[in-house]
């Protein structure tokens, strides 16, 4: 069977962008299904796409006919979560090499260009997975373009092959990929010109024949600027969907989308967007992105706001520095700041920039003490005989930020061929950060393989790590449920490990409601994940979970959740506020450990540092629980509100 990557019809020649989804496969062989589009097969996706999995000996593969002659770039869109998981790629049974990604996520994104290949004529191509793989690949879509240096945005979607009605503009510098529109009559035009994107206005040069009629022009959702040609569309630094639409009358003549990218002016930041009460200064870095003798030209405001009131203002002209001066913050009360960062030409601000600053209240002491015994009743752990707050920093082996967040655990993992080295590395980081550590028993094949415990290996690691100072306890395994473990498997090591160890507890996390009970036998602490923030259902979204446990587990054993902290495919970040409303509708409920997601991106190593405000505001959460601490443990929490529409919370008075 061939598959030919079909062109939009009635489209005009110009760079071509030939897209097909990987689950449309001819032929595949091996280990191969479908998920539903997302990171687990239960996180449904507004596309209603799917993801194609392959297993360790999985392949697909097709025959590409009536390709464009020359050169194509491909391009291969999957899920970069681990460096174990990798496809490799073969054209015409000769090998191109393995997909390859910025960095490491949840999310579904782009790779890097795999390779340049020939069009014209027939030929295959396939994708498989690399033996030895310790994950599956999971794969969305593929790219073939005669564009050079050009690659979709990794907003998730399903993509159909397409030309651009209006030909690439021809912009010396900046990115610039057409995106289908299924609007309006294509009509040709000889030429679509702008020059280098630049921050501030951009005039276009249109034309064609119908080049009297009267052209719109847009950026994003704003509003739409007429005339002939378009009047400037003013730009600001980052990437921006064009669009420009043509009208004889009212009659819609051409229309084209295009995705521009536009060097920023200035680039800044700051060191930290959330400080303990009676920090004297927080650090900023600034830079101008224009050439030299433009920034003669420019200056640097920096501000510190109270709402509308400045509270500092520090002004340079010249081009920035690479660190500026400290942005003093005195005696501030506890609550919200901004701080501005403006470039400022011929005495107007071209760019500006803006953050949240949370000023909070420290928290109290919590003194660390070596690990002796953990015990657990119908609603706490108890480290060392007192019951215990928890605040686990997920899927990251840095205890020293766990500390700096305020949290108080970790979770110690290790990898094949044999985990107990890289274990005994995050013990020890735990202790000396004094913080305590959640050992994993599910994420390598020497542990867990093939829905089983390997149960000689895990009463090595068991017997190896039961009497370090630093250990809670056992994350026996996580998402049961989504991979569909048979419970029976999990009770077996469950028993073994409470034969050996009786005085740490055994945790296992959750994500599906309608297994929320199946795995109880095996549990000490029950948890669970949801991701329903950027959905319809907003905080409302833990509500099921919230009912459930309610209804089946509280009163049973202590609670725990895994706070959303990573964007999911279609979902996004929590902001600081829907965080600690999050924290504290838990809480309201029974809860009283909380976990934030993390995963393998780079340093930090944290999901919650692709948002710098939210990764920093988590200290600011954690200080607050901290303060709590003694009312949420009592579940003495009378008079608190979570506003589930707004994410206000409103707590009792008085810790």
């Amino acid at each position: 069977m061939t598959t030919c990557l079909l062109l939009a019809a009635g489209l005009l020649a110009g760079d071509q962008y030939l897209f097909t989804e990987v689950e449309s496969a001819a032929r595949r062989g091996g280990s191969v299904g479908l998920r539903q589009e997302g990171f687990t097969p239960w996180m449904r996706h507004p596309s209603g796409g799917a993801v194609l999995v392959l297993g360790g000996d999985g392949w697909v593969e097709w025959t590409l006919t009536d390709l464009p002659a020359g050169d194509l770039q491909l391009y291969v869109r999957g899920l970069s979560w681990r460096q174990d998981a990798v496809t490799l790629v073969s054209w015409d049974g000769a090998p191109l090499g393995a997909v390859q990604y910025d960095q490491h996520s949840t999310s579904l994104a782009w790779s890097r260009r795999v390779a340049t290949v020939r069009g014209g004529g027939e030929h295959r191509l396939r994708l498989a997975a690399a033996p030895g793989n310790q994950q599956v690949p999971y794969l969305d879509c593929l790219l073939l373009t005669t564009a050079l240096d050009v690659r979709p945005d990794d907003e998730d979607q399903d993509f159909r092959s397409f030309q651009s009605v209006l030909p690439p503009l021809e912009l010396p510098t900046g990115r610039v990929l057409p995106l289908p529109d299924g609007q309006g009559e294509p009509a040709e035009l000889t030429s679509v010109a702008g020059g280098a994107l630049v921050v501030g206005p951009n005039p276009l040069t249109l034309q064609g024949p119908a080049a009297t009629a009267a052209w719109e022009a847009r950026i994003g959702d704003g509003a739409w600027s007429s005339g002939q040609p378009p009047a400037p569309v003013a730009l600001h630094g980052g990437r921006h969907r064009l669009e420009l639409r043509q009208r004889v009358g009212e009659r819609l003549v051409t229309s084209g989308a295009w995705m521009v990218e536009v060097p920023a002016l200035l680039s800044a930041g700051l060191a930290t967007h959330a400080v303990p009460r009676g920090t004297a200064a927080v650090e900023w870095t600034a830079t101008l992105h224009a050439a030299v003798d433009q920034q003669r030209e420019l200056a640097i405001r920096l501000r510190l706001l109270s709402g509308e009131r400045v509270l500092h203002e520090a002004f340079r002209a010249g081009a920035a520095p690479e660190q500026g001066p400290a942005v003093p913050l005195g005696d501030l009360a506890a609550g919200r700041y901004e701080v501005e960062v403006a470039a400022w030409r011929d005495g107007q601000p071209a760019e500006t920039l803006r953050w949240p600053l949370y000023v909070y209240e420290p928290a109290p002491a919590e003194p660390w003490e070596p690990v002796r015994r953990v015990t657990w009743n119908e609603r706490h752990l108890l480290l060392n005989g007192r019951p215990f707050l928890g605040r686990l920093l997920y899927h990251t082996a840095d205890a020293a930020l766990a500390k700096r967040l305020g949290c108080n655990l970790l979770q110690c993992a290790g990898w094949d061929p044999d985990p107990r080295e890289k274990i005994a590395e995050a013990l020890e980081r735990c202790r000396e950060a004094e913080v305590y550590g959640f050992v994993a028993l599910f994420n390598n094949r020497w542990l867990l393989d093939q829905g089983r415990f390997n149960l000689p290996h895990l009463r090595q690691v068991i017997e190896q790590f039961r009497e370090h100072p630093a250990l809670l306890g056992w994350d026996l395994v996580d998402e049961p449920d989504g991979q569909e473990l048979d419970p029976a498997a999990v009770a077996e090591a469950a028993t073994l490990i409470r034969q050996l160890d009786p005085h740490h507890p055994l945790w296992i996390n959750l994500c599906r409601p309608d297994q929320a009970t199946r795995y109880l036998a095996a549990q000490d602490l029950w948890s669970y994940d949801a991701y329903p923030l950027g959905s319809p259902a907003g905080l409302r979204g833990y509500l099921e979970w919230l009912s459930l446990s309610d209804r089946q587990v509280r009163g049973q054993r202590p609670l725990g959740v895994v706070l959303q902290g990573y964007n999911s495919a279609g979902l996004r970040l929590p902001t600081p506020e829907e965080l600690r409303a999050s924290a504290w509708l838990h809480a309201q409920h029974g809860y009283n450990w909380f976990s934030y997601y993390s995963w393998f991106d780079p340093a930090p190593a944290l999901c919650l540092a692709r948002d710098p405000v939210l990764g920093s505001y988590l200290a600011a959460l954690n200080a607050e629980l901290l303060t709590w601490r003694e009312r949420i443990l009592s579940g003495r929490l009378e008079g608190l509100h979570v506003n589930l529409d707004s994410a206000a919370v409103t707590l009792p008075a008085g810790p």
